[in-house]
């Protein structure tokens, strides 16, 4: 399997220098070349999950802290099943997400579905253009289906961020643009979005409510942890919504 994992990225790669004279090459060269994570906890939990691969999972969660934080008790609930597998590690960027997956050895696993969400963490980098991130997300969803060509992948397009939730909001359509399109006329690939008003309790098309504690501004939406970034229990319902509206 890693051969020919290897061999999905040689031809990613072959896919990302055409796409060169549009966007940095050296950009879009770390967003699909697969690389440790490089700090300590992210290594250590990828190491953990490669080493307690499960022999039956129903559904698989891919990405970074967005899909790791997921709470398991509301992924079986929603997925209606007990063998939900979370592999994701918080922190991660499509060539840790990459790394991974190129690490994964040969088990029977045979998922129905695999949930993709990365890139948010790339958009963190003010020198990583949107067509980089876009190749990135393309190379993780690419060998997600080497891995397990009969699971369904749905893949989640970036979602509101930050302070006033805008954070690189234009890579950020731009990002979702391109995995949109990308997507659209595949058999296996299901693309969604939460929508962004919604996510954000109706603050994206409005001021932003915060509340302070301690001199910090906190988001008052119930939806967002107190870094503008992560979710709580109740943004989760929100994914999940929206994932489902694309089986209708």
């Amino acid at each position: 399997m890693r051969t020919a994992v290897v061999a999905t990225l040689l031809a990613l790669a072959g896919a990302a220098g055409a796409q060169a004279e549009e966007c940095n090459r050296f950009a879009v060269e770390v967003a699909t070349n697969p690389a440790p994570y490089q700090y300590p906890r992210g290594l250590e939990k990828a190491y953990a999950l490669l080493a307690g691969i499960p022999s039956r999972a129903d559904t698989v969660l891919i990405g970074d802290s967005l899909m790791a934080n997921w709470p398991a008790d509301m992924a079986r609930r929603q997925f209606r099943s007990e063998h939900v597998w979370n592999f994701a590690v918080g922190g991660s960027v499509t060539q840790n997400t990459l790394w991974q997956l190129e690490r994964m050895k040969p088990n029977g696993l045979n998922p129905e579905r695999a949930i993709v969400l990365v890139g948010t963490n790339n958009l963190t980098r003010d020198d990583m253009p949107a067509c980089a991130i876009a190749a990135g997300i393309k190379a993780v969803v690419t060998v997600a289906h080497a891995k397990w060509p009969g699971a369904r992948i749905d893949i989640m397009g970036i979602p509101p961020r930050g302070a006033d939730f805008r954070f690189r909001d234009a890579a950020r359509f731009a990002v979702n643009a391109e995995i949109r399109t990308w997507a659209k006329d595949s058999s296996y690939l299901h693309y969604f979005e939460v929508d962004a008003s919604e996510i954000t309790c109706g603050q994206y098309d409005g001021p932003v409510e915060v509340a302070a504690a301690g001199g910090h501004r906190l988001p008052t939406c119930a939806n967002y942890a107190d870094d503008f970034g992560h979710f709580k229990r109740a943004g989760y319902d929100v994914i999940f919504s929206a994932m489902a509206e694309v089986d209708h």
